[in-house]
């Protein structure tokens, strides 16, 4: 019989041959899949539900809309400047008034004695200071008729003095004489001398009390007509041309205590529009800056007079008066869209203002694609914006097409794809 062959043994290289071909197909696979894939995340989206607008090159309006409200250039408090109780009311609220109408008037029993009393007082004083002078004047008359005797008192003494020297140098009298003579002319000069300063003491001190006195007067006079006029002011008078309003607590009869506020006048001689500005915008408001709006089909010009320091609820505050006229049925209360300018006018590359911008803070945009099957996530930079267009810096060319509706169910993808 012929001997047995022996068989050869597969290694387990080639009985798993086929496995390690597949394995590493399936693996160079995977590798080229991951390498050459698409990485973006995706989203499909309803065309139908976009908003695409156009990257366009063109004037940038630099300026905002704004609301203002009309409100009268001046608004003066009424108030009674003495007190006193109402006699008559002459003025109903919304009446239109005139500067010096007066409003309502009253009464002051009080004020009204004050005032007889002051003008008693004063009366008196005006007969203390006539009595002084004719007081004075006496005075000045009786210390004449003494400078005249004395004057005459020395001429005499004078006289009598050389009459006595030529004696006695002649011999014909005695020294003895002659001396008393002497003595007697220079005691009479002393005595004038003497007068003199007595009647200019006291001529001085009485004029000083008739000075002190007129000044007394003149200063009771003055206080006097003070009071006095507080009698008007019992008639509450309006203070500005305008009109009536918010007329509270004026019933006749009632009791008004000074300054207690009873009203208002608002003075419609011309009027203001306040408005709201976004603190946005705050840095680049100033005063004197334009501003237009229109009514009833004509446009009317505006400037910036005021505007406050202070944000309050993510705006500040602003008021805008007309440059000339005011539109004729023009009323307080009424708004107007005002289209503040903020900056001159230039070419920019532009797209229109949309709600991506709330998603995005403006820093990036959906761009179309060309074939318009998707739009892909870019970064951009917005410069200034108006109430209808934002000025792109950098990220868009003109020509391009860019969604500007809102991007609050797109989640953060970087490709939309179209339905």
């Amino acid at each position: 019989m012929g001997m047995d062959r022996k068989i050869k043994q597969k290694s387990w290289l080639q009985k798993h041959y086929i496995k390690l071909i597949l394995a590493t197909a399936f693996i160079v696979f995977v590798l080229v899949k991951i390498v050459f894939s698409d990485h973006q995340s995706k989203l499909r989206v309803d065309y139908e539900k976009i908003t695409v607008a156009e990257v366009v090159e063109d004037t940038f309006q630099d300026y905002i809309s704004i609301t203002g409200i009309t409100d009268p250039i001046k608004t003066v408090s009424l108030h009674p400047l003495v007190s006193g109780q109402i006699k008559t009311k002459l003025k109903e609220e919304g009446d239109m008034v005139q500067k010096g109408d007066i409003i309502l008037t009253m009464s002051n029993p009080e004020l009204e004695q004050q005032i007889i009393d002051l003008e008693a007082e004063l009366e008196q004083e005006r007969i203390n200071l006539q009595q002084n002078r004719i007081k004075e004047e006496k005075n000045m008359a009786d210390l004449g008729a003494k400078i005249k005797d004395m004057e005459f008192s020395i001429n005499s003494e004078r006289r009598n003095f050389e009459e006595k020297k030529y004696e006695f140098e002649q011999g014909m009298i005695p020294k003895n004489t002659y001396l008393i003579a002497k003595e007697t002319f220079e005691y009479t000069l002393e005595k004038k001398d003497m007068l003199y300063a007595n009647l200019q003491r006291d001529s001085m001190t009485s004029k000083l009390h008739i000075q002190s006195l007129e000044n007394n007067l003149k200063r009771n006079e003055a206080k006097f007509e003070i009071e006095k006029r507080k009698l008007d002011d019992l008639n509450v008078k309006a203070t500005v041309t305008g009109r009536l309003s918010s007329l509270s607590n004026v019933e006749i009869g009632g009791q008004l205590n000074k300054n207690a506020q009873i009203g208002y006048i608002r003075d419609l001689s011309q009027l203001r529009l306040l408005a709201n500005i976004d603190q946005h915008y705050s840095t680049r408001v100033a005063r004197n800056q334009n501003a237009t709006f229109t009514a009833e089909n004509n446009k009317y010009d505006l400037y910036v007079n005021k505007i406050s320091m202070e944000v309050v609820d993510g705006s500040i505050k602003a008021e805008l008066l007309f440059e000339s006229e005011m539109p004729a049925k023009i009323r307080v209360g009424q708004t107007y869209h005002i289209k503040l300018e903020l900056g001159q006018s230039k070419i920019a590359i532009i797209i229109p203002r949309g709600a991506f911008f709330h998603s995005t803070g403006g820093q990036w945009i959906y761009v179309m694609d060309k074939s318009g099957d998707f739009a892909i996530k870019r970064n951009i930079q917005i410069g200034r914006q108006n109430t209808n267009q934002y000025e792109i810096i950098d990220g868009l060319k003109p020509g391009e097409k860019v969604i500007v509706s809102g991007y609050d169910t797109f989640g953060d993808v970087d490709m939309l794809v179209f339905k």
